[in-house]
């Protein structure tokens, strides 16, 4: 079918995919069914091939492009934008430092309060692991100031 498609637009097969699906009537044996799977197809490959750029853009492993997709769908890149510091808590193998880095990139100050919840969420999320179901004021204030300038 491929071979067929390309026969017949030759060098403006892809445009006519995208801007003109409906041209693929023109293509013997493409029913309107089947113009609708490549036309989605295409815009799927397009949209993951986006949000595999953005993600290498701020310094995101592209293995976590399905994990992210999944999780946020294809607005993962606006979501991230909004709030990268949501990347831990949704994406398993993401830490703060990481989202950390990614706010850094998307220009998220330092001073910001997006930060420091979430590097609150991380100390005690630390704490949790090392089995701990409590944590002093000072010292939670101190972990943020020692390890966060926070």
């Amino acid at each position: 079918m491929a071979d067929r498609i390309v026969s017949h637009f030759g060098s403006h097969t892809f445009e006519i995919i995208e801007k003109f699906p409906d041209r693929l009537l023109e293509v013997e044996g493409i029913g309107t069914k089947k113009i609708d799977s490549i036309h989605q197809a295409w815009k799927d490959h397009h949209v993951i091939r986006g949000l595999l750029h953005f993600l290498q853009s701020v310094g995101l492993k592209p293995s976590f492009c399905a994990k992210i997709i999944e999780a946020y769908g294809w607005e993962a890149e606006e979501v991230i934008h909004r709030d990268p510091y949501r990347l831990p808590v949704d994406i398993p193998g993401i830490n703060f430092y990481t989202a950390d880095a990614v706010a850094r990139k998307l220009g998220i100050l330092k001073s910001g309060p997006e930060r420091t919840r979430a590097a609150i969420r991380h100390i005690l999320q630390e704490f949790l692991n090392d089995g701990n179901v409590f944590t002093p004021k000072d010292q939670l204030l101190g972990q943020c100031k020692t390890l966060f300038q926070i």
